[in-house]
């Protein structure tokens, strides 16, 4: 057995040493005896971590090394659905039975998971719009094909963000306790991994650098001096913050690109080009009719296909008016995308629709949904109609 399998046999078997109940009631602490302050210092990188991170509702975030899932299951309650990745199916499970608990986290929905034993990831492609890291980075024996591998699951706007214990970590005598018990620990150094992530791809590295809240307070004269620009306390203040962050706290992400490109989600401008190319110009009452188009993004926002309780996805929709204009029914139909469409790429779409159940005069009109955000034609793309007799 190599010293990386012993290392994680030895993860694995601390682990499944975990207590349940600590786990299930208290997913922050490994003892019972751990006091509750002993965990805000995670609470808060959390929170750091997590704004870095910079996720909307309804996207898909792994929570990488996960543990027992107390990242998921707070990431789930913001409305971002998770695939908990961890070595240890022990710990899983313990996750998954507390999150069973919570009646407000629908597991069928906003959580997966996942057990690997290695540095590959079980994903495709581009399969995440963020990764999330806490205090797991340093526990990997290959940084740069962890690097590789996450650069490779992360979409074309993904950001992976990292909390990790910094360039003094193996020296602690925590860790060296540990590490007497066949667990790696190692330092996590800011410039080996800028290096790594460059190799991997990744092309922005930014640092929050904070200081925990432990590690920070001042007398009102000791402010006044920092705050009014006292030479000596700036420069004190600055060398001890650089120092924690590097050695002790440092909270990272790394993008794949520099310029994030606009999605529906968050979106730019939505623009559509739609040319009808069948439509029916008349129907029976109540009859299923076809409308086929050919579609193009004229917008500089990509237009996302899945699916989610959230919104922020793309269709393909009908109004029903009547011939001079008037709205009879707003949500008439609706056709999904075949796939998420980059700017300047287009599709065929297909719709089928029920005619009204009454006769007469109507006029179809189509536009394209960025769902519960906004109707392209608010932005001034240009909608199209057809007229259709109903008999």
């Amino acid at each position: 057995m190599n010293e990386g399998d012993s290392c994680k046999k030895a993860q694995i078997n601390l682990a499944d040493s975990y207590d349940e109940q600590i786990a299930i009631r208290l997913p922050l602490s490994w003892r019972w005896d751990k006091r509750y302050i002993d965990s805000l210092p995670y609470i808060f990188g959390f929170s750091v971590a997590v704004t870095a991170l910079e996720a909307r509702a309804g996207d898909i975030v792994l929570d990488f090394a996960c543990g027992s899932g107390w990242i998921s299951e707070w990431l789930n309650r913001l409305g971002i659905r998770t695939v908990s990745l961890d070595i240890s199916s022990t710990l899983l499970g313990f996750g998954r039975r507390r999150m069973s608990c919570d009646e407000r986290i629908d597991l069928s929905e906003v959580s997966a998971h996942f057990v690997a034993g290695d540095e590959r990831l079980p994903f495709r492609d581009g399969a995440f719009d963020g990764i999330i890291c806490m205090n797991s980075l340093h526990h990997m024996q290959d940084y740069q094909a962890v690097l590789d591998e996450m650069y490779r699951v992360l979409n074309q706007n993904g950001k992976a963000s990292f909390f990790e214990p910094g360039s003094n970590h193996a020296l602690a005598p925590a860790s060296i306790k540990e590490m007497e018990g066949g667990i790696l620990e190692k330092n996590v150094v800011l410039s080996d991994i800028y290096e790594k992530a460059r190799s991997a791809g990744f092309e922005e590295l930014h640092i929050k650098p904070y200081l925990q809240p432990t590690e920070t307070d001042f007398t009102y004269s000791e402010w006044r001096d920092l705050a009014g620009g006292n030479k000596k306390s700036v420069a004190e203040y600055v060398e001890r913050l650089c120092d924690y962050v590097e050695k002790t706290n440092l909270i990272f992400t790394l993008s794949k690109t520099r310029q994030r490109v606009p999605d529906s989600k968050s979106p730019g401008r939505l623009s559509a080009v739609i040319e009808i190319l069948e439509a029916p110009a008349s129907a029976s009452a109540g009859a299923e009719v076809c409308v086929k188009a050919a579609i193009r993004n004229a917008g500089d926002t990509i237009w996302l296909s899945e699916q989610t309780r959230f919104g922020g996805y793309v269709t393909f929709a009908a109004r029903l008016l009547t011939p001079d204009g008037k709205l009879l029914v707003n949500d008439f139909g609706r056709a999904l995308l075949p796939r998420d469409i980059m700017p300047g790429d287009g599709f065929d779409a297909v719709m089928f629709l029920r005619a009204p159940s009454e006769g007469g005069e109507y006029a179809l009109e189509f536009d394209m949904v960025c769902e519960m955000i906004k109707w392209f034609g608010e932005d001034g793309s240009a909608t199209v109609s057809t007229a259709m007799r109903v008999f």
